[in-house]
C-alpha cells in the first residue's frame, strides 16, 4: 500500500519517495531529498496514530501548537531570518545598549546549549531556567510600555507560517481546541496574532510567558511561572481554560520546532490515548546533525521550513471534513424539525 505519491506543499507539487507501510526507519529516512520536505521515521506508527486521530473525530482532538518558527517561518521568501518573540522585544528603540550588548552574550551562550543533541534534557533545564531568568531581569530595568510592544510588533519581519491562519480557523470552525504554548512572550504573541491573524476564536489559548503591567502601562516584570524550551509540560496548563475540556480528549496532535515542544501534551497513554508529535527542522544546515533526534522524538519532520500543508491535508483534512459533514447534518435535521412543528 503505498502512501503518500505526492504532496502539495506551498502550492508547489512535489514528488515525494514512495513510502509504504512497514517501512523501516533506515529505508524512510533514506527517502529524505532536497526534493521531500517531509520525513516519517516509522510510517506504520504515524499511519496508527492518524488512523486514531481520523476515527476520534474533532470532537475527541486538541491542538497544542509551539509559536516561534513553528506557527511563525524560520525564514521569510528573501532568506532573512523571522524573528522571534523575544527578537521582537529586542527590537524596541527605545532599549538601552547595555541591554542589547548583555542580551546578545547570553544568546550567544546558551542558545548553542539548547539546540545541541549531545546535552541531556536534565543538564539543559537549569541552564535555560538561567538563561530566561536573566533575560527577564534584564527586560525588567527597561520599563517598556504597551505601546511599544504594539510598534515593535507592527514594525517587525514576523509573519504567520503558510497554512496557520488556515489552522486556527479550521480549528474554529470544527470546535477543535487550539493551545498556542510558548517559551516566548505571551503579550508578543497574541499582538501578533491580532495584527496578522484578527479577533482571536474563543476555542484558542495561549500560554506563555506573562509580562506584568503598573498602572501607569510599564513592564514591570513576568508572572510566574516561568517558561522555558524544556519545561513545556501539562504541569503549567491546570487552571488554564483549555485544560480541563482540551486535556481530557483521547487525541492530541502536537506541532513544535524544539526537541523540548515534543512533550508539551505528555506521552501517549498519559493524559491522552494518542499524540501524534510533528517537529519542524527548518535550516538545512543542520539535518545531518538533527533529523536522529528529531526522529527519536516526533513522528513526522517536516523539513527546510516548509509551509503547514502536510499537516492541513493528510492529518487533519479527513477531521476538518467530517465535522463540516456533521454540522451540516444538524443543520440540516434541525430545519427539518423546524418546519415539521406546528405553527403556534
Amino acid at each position: 500500500m503505498e502512501f503518500l505519491a505526492h504532496v502539495p506543499v506551498s502550492g508547489e507539487v512535489v514528488a515525494f519517495a514512495s513510502l509504504a507501510l512497514g517501512l523501516t526507519a533506515v529505508a524512510a529516512q533514506r527517502s529524505v531529498t532536497k526534493h521531500n520536505p517531509i520525513h516519517i521515521p516509522n510510517v506504520a506508527e504515524f499511519e496508527r496514530k492518524r488512523a486514531a486521530i481520523i476515527a476520534g473525530g474533532a470532537e475527541q482532538l486538541t491542538v497544542v501548537a509551539d509559536f516561534d518558527r513553528t506557527l511563525t517561518p524560520n525564514r521569510l521568501p528573501s532568506g532573512e531570518r523571522g524573528m522571534s518573540c523575544h527578537g521582537i522585544v529586542e527590537s524596541c528603540q527605545s532599549l538601552s545598549e547595555s541591554y542589547r550588548r548583555e542580551t546578545a552574550a547570553l544568546f550567544r551562550r546558551f542558545f548553542p546549549i539548547e539546540v545541541s543533541p549531545h546535552i541531556p534534557r536534565s543538564e539543559k533545564i537549569p541552564l535555560m531556567r538561567r538563561w530566561y531568568a536573566e533575560n527577564h531581569r534584564l527586560l525588567e530595568k527597561e520599563h517598556l510600555t504597551r505601546a511599544d510592544l504594539v510598534r515593535a510588533v507592527a514594525e517587525s519581519n514576523i509573519s504567520l507560517r503558510p497554512g496557520a491562519r488556515s489552522l486556527i480557523a479550521s480549528c474554529a470552525t470544527a470546535g477543535i481546541p487550539l493551545l498556542v504554548f510558548s517559551a516566548g512572550i505571551k503579550d508578543i504573541i497574541e499582538e501578533v496574532l491580532a495584527q496578522h491573524y484578527g479577533a482571536l476564536p474563543d476555542g484558542l489559548h495561549v500560554v506563555s510567558n506573562k509580562m506584568a503591567w503598573s498602572p501607569a502601562g510599564r513592564h514591570t516584570g513576568f508572572h510566574p511561572p516561568l517558561i522555558h524550551m524544556f519545561n513545556k509540560d501539562e504541569s503549567h496548563l491546570r487552571g488554564v481554560g483549555w485544560f480541563e475540556d482540551a486535556g481530557a480528549r483521547r487525541n492530541a496532535l502536537v506541532l513544535g520546532d524544539s526537541l523540548g515542544d515534543a512533550v508539551m501534551a505528555g506521552d501517549d497513554g498519559e493524559r491522552h490515548d494518542v499524540v501524534l508529535r510533528v517537529g519542524f527542522l527548518n535550516e538545512v544546515e543542520t539535518e545531518g546533525e538533527l533529523l536522529a533526534a528529531y526522529s527519536r522524538a516526533f513522528d513526522v519532520v517536516v523539513l527546510r521550513d516548509s509551509s503547514l500543508d502536510f499537516v492541513m491535508s493528510h492529518i487533519l483534512g479527513d477531521v476538518f471534513a467530517s465535522a463540516k459533514l456533521a454540522k451540516a447534518a444538524a443543520a440540516g435535521a434541525a430545519g427539518s424539525a423546524a418546519a415539521a412543528s406546528p405553527a403556534p
